[in-house]
């Protein structure tokens, strides 16, 4: 059984509830007004950081990488947000005698909930995100706007000098660790070659072009070898013919004796050129064996040395970077749009809140209002009960209950919402 189901219902609701309306709308409005005296003014401050890329093109150095834009700012969010940093700030600032007796945590959590960095990301080169940042928003939110304002720019220099110096301090210690391993490197290197020599000198070892050298004079005793055995046989054939002969002159007898003397010469040599062999054929059997693990230590040579080479080049390249940081050539953060003193706050006003806190009360009144009436449902006129009914009444008996004389207010409004009911009756 709803109360309003006409304008009439409305005007008689409202005069019903008209105390619990005007009471519960005086309560919220004045709660409303105390909320508003209470409130604190907030303002913030925003400064624009830029990133810079480097100045140099990118084939006269190597740059420094180390991760995207976008991973490095927010390592430097992190040191920026850190405890230690932001109590830091405060400090230099005088802003930690506001905070009065909060302890130093709270001071910083209280500090990270008024500041605030965002990055913009640049503009994509295809469909690829390679984590490139062009612009970072630094902006600080206090009470006070000039402190708003000094809060942002020392963030701003610190955010600034914190990406110089770990760029700086990435390229010093990327040079020392790549010298050291280049002097490592060649530390192994000049090792293994005092290991290779001496590997030579422990097994008489020549060199490959020795080897080489001492199987060419083998090839080449073997052939004089065999021609000596041609002369050899030669000279006993002819030496044994001219001893067959049963009578001989002296010229004969002195060939047979420069023959004899030839075949002894002969087979000296021969003796010699064996023994030669021998040696030769012992040396080059033994070498294989030698050579391989020689070739061993040769790989690990050839190893090294690329290894040694890897690291020259980077070192160069480490060298120009740290060139680049030095002289401020390489990716920088420039302040875009400096901060500046807030002129308004970014909380709503005191009297919007009350006002707003008026009309939350006066809605709060009407729903009580209309809640009690559906609580309490009750049938108020003839017109209703037909209604709700469909029962026409026969007799309607006015309330006769002692009223007191209308104020002359009442007497005012009791016209105008009279001629108001006739005027809904007729068009009824």
């Amino acid at each position: 059984m709803g109360p309003i189901h006409s304008f009439e219902d409305l005007i008689f609701f409202l005069r019903r509830r008209a105390g619990l309306i005007v009471l519960v709308t005086v309560l919220g409005t004045l709660v409303a007004l105390y909320m508003a005296t209470q409130r604190q003014h907030l303002y913030r401050s925003e400064e624009v950081i830029q990133v810079q890329a480097p100045r140099v093109s990118q084939g006269a150095a190597t740059p420094l990488e180390s991760g995207t834009a976008a991973r490095r700012l927010q390592l430097i969010e992190q040191q920026i947000m850190s405890r230690h940093t932001l109590l830091e700030v405060a400090r230099e600032l005088g802003i930690d005698a506001q905070f009065g007796a909060l302890t130093d945590n709270e001071i910083a959590q209280r500090l990270r909930q008024s500041l605030s960095i965002e990055g913009v990301a640049a503009a994509r080169v295809g469909f690829a995100d390679d984590g490139s940042v062009s612009l970072l928003r630094i902006s600080a939110t206090r009470a006070d706007p000039v402190e708003a304002q000094m809060l942002a720019r020392a963030i701003s220099q610190r955010t600034i000098a914190l990406a110089q110096g770990n760029r700086l301090e990435m390229a010093r210690s990327s040079v020392a660790f790549l010298r050291q391993q280049l002097t490592e490197a060649e530390a192994q290197i000049d090792a293994l070659n005092t290991k290779i020599a001496q590997f030579r000198r422990d097994n008489n070892l020549p060199s490959s072009a020795g080897i080489v050298a001492q199987r060419s004079e083998l090839a080449s005793i073997n052939e004089s070898l065999l021609g000596i055995d041609r002369q050899i046989l030669a000279a006993e054939q002819t030496l044994a013919a001219s001893e067959d002969k049963p009578t001989k002159s002296r010229v004969e007898l002195r060939q047979i004796a420069e023959a004899r003397g030839n075949l002894d010469s002969l087979r000296l040599q021969r003796s010699f050129l064996q023994d030669r062999a021998s040696a030769l054929t012992e040396a080059v059997a033994g070498a294989p064996e030698l050579e391989r693990q020689l070739a061993v230590s040769q790989r690990e040579m050839d190893s090294l040395q690329q290894r040694r080479d890897e690291i020259e080049r980077r070192l160069k390249d480490a060298d120009e970077a740290f060139q680049l940081e030095q002289k401020n050539q390489a990716e920088r953060l420039t302040v875009l749009e400096p901060a500046t003193v807030p002129d308004y706050a970014i909380t709503g006003s005191r009297k919007s809140f009350a006002i707003a806190g008026l009309l939350a009360s006066l809605g709060l009144g009407l729903g009580l209002a209309y809640l009690w009436e559906l609580m309490h449902p009750v049938v108020r006129s003839a017109a209703q009960m037909t209604r709700e009914t469909g029962l026409r009444p026969i007799v309607s008996v006015p309330d006769l209950s002692a009223k007191t004389a209308p104020s002359p207010i009442a007497g005012r409004i009791a016209g105008p919402i009279a001629r108001l009911r006739h005027w809904v009756s007729g068009r009824r």
